[in-house]
């Protein structure tokens, strides 16, 4: 079967799935990331990447991904004692054959093919395994961006890695898959526009993800602020070094956070508003655990930086604090952005 085949058989199951059986999507944020947009006869001003492109990064990406999942087996495999297995040394070969006998690593990144040029079982869980795991945020992204999976979860809710790893018909192991699916949106169909998102669409996930960009940054400053609290002499000395504009940003959080939160609601950013705050799952996001919180701020990076690759503001591997891809974010510009 054709990559052409393929594809459109994906597409087809996924359009026949139930609502269920995929991560359901709000009320609100399905009004804003509509299965599939209308058509446009000519790419949006925001997106500043050609199909084509978008494919190189996403067989990239996949590639990459799939090496992170073998090195996650043989962390495990470590932890019990173990070697790695069978299945864990063939899938390994398979992605060093893919490497070889494609021109995939032209599309790589520095980082990505550094990574891939350590030996199995040298990446470490606190290293590379743990910190990598919201790259599936930006692969879907991407896969929405080409249109071939519906929608953009709520930011809380990660992508489904399957529903994603299925979705390119790509399988590493047949590196002729990987080609076949860049050619696809180089020459075949995946040139059409019902491949390109639509501007509306794409302007609406910016906004949203530029919102919980915000909330998780500003979730930074209300941690330091608490850290602040106490006599203690160091707290007393930390207290004194804060800088002027920091201690009134700090001074003025709480109340823009809620104006914020109203913004986010009116706009459709947010499904819920819980206590003036960002409401994820019916908790107020401050009021959320360490690890939900730390796993909410990246999905929220990831998608921005996905986003900000799309519309041209940052490079895939940015650097330093990332920027918002409208200058002043959706929470703070105009109503119409």
């Amino acid at each position: 079967m054709s990559l052409h085949s393929r594809l459109a058989a994906t597409l087809a199951r996924r359009t026949a799935l139930p609502r269920t059986s995929l991560t359901p999507l709000s009320t609100t944020t399905s009004r804003i990331l509509r299965p599939y947009a209308s058509i446009s006869s000519t790419n949006p001003p925001l997106l500043r990447k050609s199909p084509v492109e978008i494919a190189r990064r996403a067989a990239s990406v996949q590639i990459f991904l799939t090496r992170w999942g073998i090195e996650a087996a043989c962390a495990q495999a470590r932890g019990k004692g173990e070697d790695a297995d069978t299945r864990t040394l063939q899938g390994h070969q398979a992605i060093l054959d893919t490497l070889a006998q494609t021109a995939i690593r032209e599309s790589m990144t520095a980082e990505e093919l550094r990574l891939l040029g350590l030996g199995l079982g040298e990446w470490t869980v606190g290293g590379e395994i743990g910190p990598l795991w919201a790259r599936w945020e930006s692969f879907g992204v991407l896969l929405w961006s080409l249109r071939i999976i519906n929608g953009i979860p709520p930011n809380a809710t990660p992508f489904p890695r399957e529903l994603l790893f299925q979705s390119t018909a790509i399988i590493p192991a047949f590196p002729n898959t990987v080609t076949e699916f860049i050619e696809y949106f180089a020459t075949g169909h995946g040139i059409k526009p019902e491949h390109i998102v639509e501007e509306r669409d794409l302007s609406a996930a910016v906004a949203r993800a530029e919102a919980w960009y915000w909330r998780s940054r500003a979730q930074v400053v209300l941690d330091l602020k608490e850290n602040l609290k106490g006599d203690s002499p160091e707290q007393k000395e930390a207290r004194r070094k804060i800088p002027s504009g920091l201690r009134s940003v700090m001074e003025n959080l709480d109340k823009a956070i809620s104006a914020a939160s109203q913004r986010a609601a009116s706009e459709g950013y947010i499904d819920e508003i819980i206590e003036d705050d960002f409401g994820v799952d019916g908790v107020a996001y401050r009021a959320l655990d360490d690890h939900k919180i730390r796993n909410a701020a990246e999905l929220a990076q990831m998608r921005l930086g996905a986003l900000g690759w799309l519309c041209g503001s940052n490079a895939w591997e940015w650097e330093g604090e990332l920027q918002f891809i409208h200058p002043m974010g959706s929470l703070w510009a105009p109503s119409e952005i």
